[in-house]
């Protein structure tokens, strides 16, 4: 996905999305490549999604469980 598509998609500022997808570049986070002017990026790897899906995955039971004990 290019750049301007991900910061439209998010409601994100481009220039303050240039600035995390440099920095998770540097991190080896993402790759990027340009065609013309245009920068695209990909996760270097899927489990780097894997991760980002269990962390998710716990902030939700983490909520529903704090739902739990305050509605009851």
């Amino acid at each position: 996905m290019n750049a301007g598509g991900l910061g439209g998609r998010l409601g994100l500022a481009l220039a303050n999305l240039v600035q995390h997808l440099t920095m998770m570049r540097e991190r080896y986070v993402l790759i990027s490549r340009k065609k013309r002017n245009i920068g695209y990026y990909r996760i270097t790897s899927i489990k780097l999604l894997q991760g980002f899906d269990m962390s998710r995955e716990i902030l939700f039971e983490q909520i529903r469980w704090e739902v739990t004990l305050n509605s009851g």
